[in-house]
């Protein structure tokens, strides 16, 4: 477990670099707490019940990820706030319930949502209905395979799923789960042809994840921003909310 009074300091300190977060220094967690804590947490997404989220009504169906408090979910629209404010549209990549999508569409964005799972797709659209937000869309496909070639965003989200052990252990695993970091790379790689022109990524990010993984994927993103950093004590998981602009648009900038 880390000595929380040095890592404040290191945070604080940020190390005059934008990947202060990657030093070994957070990536210790007691795996064996973590796979306790994901048991736990598999049960928890077998409920079908209605939360409210950010003053929406969100049901919440057995196998998609629930947004309960201290969720990533949660600490995501918390981080969020910000960069809403000046944001014009937005894109949730693994929406699930829909909610976060649902919560940038109430703060006046323009928003869509996608997920690989069709019943996924149909719960947000039900979530939407509820809320009266129906004109945001939700589409059934892989990551951002099927969006139109111009569809543009100021801000794309990707919930990508924090654990990257291979073995599959539930029929959630889909929820949690991106083996070798295959999903964070694809998205990483494909998101600059969707956004903006000053448009940011935002990733959720995990100690539990692996950090060469996660180190490598982020390896073309610059003017990266940690958005929030939260220390789970009962796992030793830091959780990393960040934002960043990948390289190539960044140097398109420069030489236009």
């Amino acid at each position: 477990m880390v000595n929380q009074l040095d890592a404040q300091t290191l945070i604080r300190s940020k190390q005059s670099t934008d990947r202060w977060w990657l030093n070994e220094f957070f990536w210790s967690p007691d795996m064996k707490a973590v796979r306790e804590s994901y048991r736990d947490f598999l049960v928890l997404q077998e409920s079908d019940e209605t939360l409210i989220f950010r003053g929406l009504r969100i049901r919440c169906a057995y196998g998609t990820y629930h947004p309960l408090p201290g969720s990533s979910t949660d600490l995501v629209t918390l981080s969020l706030d910000p960069l809403l404010q000046t944001a014009k549209s937005f894109l949730d990549v693994g929406t699930g319930t829909g909610a976060i999508a649902l919560y940038a569409r109430s703060k006046g964005l323009l928003a869509k949502g996608t997920d690989c799972d069709p019943k996924a797709i149909l719960l947000a659209r039900e979530n939407a209905n509820a809320n009266g937000l129906e004109d945001v869309q939700f589409a059934c496909t892989h990551l951002l395979d099927g969006l139109d070639a111009d569809e543009r965003y100021d801000l794309i989200l990707f919930s990508c799923p924090l654990l990257m052990w291979e073995e599959r252990t539930s029929d959630f695993d889909h929820i949690a789960c991106d083996p070798n970091g295959r999903l964070l790379h694809e998205f990483v790689k494909k998101a600059p042809a969707h956004l903006s022109a000053d448009g940011r990524i935002v990733l959720i990010l995990s100690s539990i994840g692996d950090r060469e993984i996660i180190q490598h994927a982020c390896a073309s993103l610059e003017d990266i921003e940690v958005l929030r950093a939260v220390y789970y004590g009962a796992t030793g998981e830091w959780r990393f909310i960040v934002s960043a602009r990948p390289s190539s648009m960044v140097n398109r900038q420069i030489f236009q």
